[in-house]
């Protein structure tokens, strides 16, 4: 066989045959060691697809049937057929070991990926936990598709206070869900660049409901004793409620939130109301300005 004949053809099926094995067996590239959590999601730079390595496993079949074609058509006019044929032969059983090595690892990663499927079909029901929680360090903003912000969670800083704060399509806050300094939690909405407009509240003593006009400050309080109506000069114009929790009480006032009626129950358990202005009388009938139960 001519020489030159058998050193082109065994370059041919070694340089093939390399390729294709560095092809499948190079190492993966991605390194996930100290990577943070971000909102930008990355695809992992040593992820194996396994439509690639079917089409690699596709080429490399070819190739070899290529080569075994090429290798017997110039074997017949060779003068060595028997060595040529020899060669041929030990190049073609490694090819086909490459096919099968890329075969095994196609149906690998085939079957990792069923797997994968299944498991997150399943949803956990075996009561597993063993997926952390992902941890994101405020301050952090999270803008929608035209950068406009939609909401903003941080520490106080002077202008926003501790908590969580949503805005609306202009870019204005309008909701809050947060700490106050006291260390006590509040929700509120509000129009914008206005005060609140409602708020939920937990108090020292209790929780507590306040509703504001949108223009001034709060106008109507709700707490564990009474239910209040103020005026936009901040004066009681009615309450509702209790004295000490143990007696209902109503007092209604004027727009200075002077009293000028007062109903509710003496210590003898007795109801009672008061409307002024009043006067000391001694007529029989009694003091018109007073209403008392069971006599006078």
């Amino acid at each position: 066989m001519n020489p030159v004949f058998i050193q082109t053809l065994q370059r041919t099926l070694v340089g093939a045959a390399a390729v294709s094995m560095l092809a499948m067996f190079a190492p993966p590239t991605g390194n996930t060691q100290g990577i943070k959590a971000t909102a930008t999601t990355v695809t992992p730079k040593g992820a194996v697809d396994p439509y690639t390595l079917q089409k690699q496993l596709q080429a490399l079949e070819k190739r070899v049937l290529e080569l075994e074609k090429e290798a017997l058509e110039t074997a017949d006019d060779a003068a060595d057929s028997d060595a040529a044929a020899a060669i041929v032969d030990q190049r073609l059983r490694d090819g086909d070991v490459a096919v099968k090595q890329l075969t095994a690892r196609l149906a690998s990663v085939e079957k990792n990926a069923s797997d994968d499927k299944s498991d997150a079909g399943k949803g956990n029901k075996d009561g597993a936990d063993d997926d952390k929680p992902m941890t994101v360090t405020a301050p952090f903003l999270v803008v929608d598709e035209d950068g406009k912000p939609l909401l903003r969670v941080g520490e106080d800083d002077g202008s926003f206070s501790r908590g969580l704060y949503v805005f609306n399509d202009k870019g204005a806050s309008v909701a809050h869900m947060g700490a106050r300094l006291d260390g006590l939690g509040r929700v509120y909405v509000s129009k914008p660049n206005t005060t609140p407009t409602a708020v939920l509240s937990a108090q020292p003593e209790g929780g507590a409901l306040l509703l504001g006009n949108g223009s001034s400050d709060l106008v109507v309080l709700l707490n564990i004793r009474s239910l209040s109506f103020m005026s936009d000069s901040k004066a009681t114009l009615a309450l509702f409620g209790t004295k000490d929790r143990a007696k209902g009480y109503l007092e209604l006032n004027d727009s200075s939130g002077t009293k000028m009626v007062e109903a509710g129950m003496l210590n003898n358990n007795k109801g009672y109301v008061l409307a002024s202005p009043y006067r000391a009388t001694v007529d029989p009938h009694g003091d018109p300005s007073v209403l008392k139960g069971a006599g006078k």
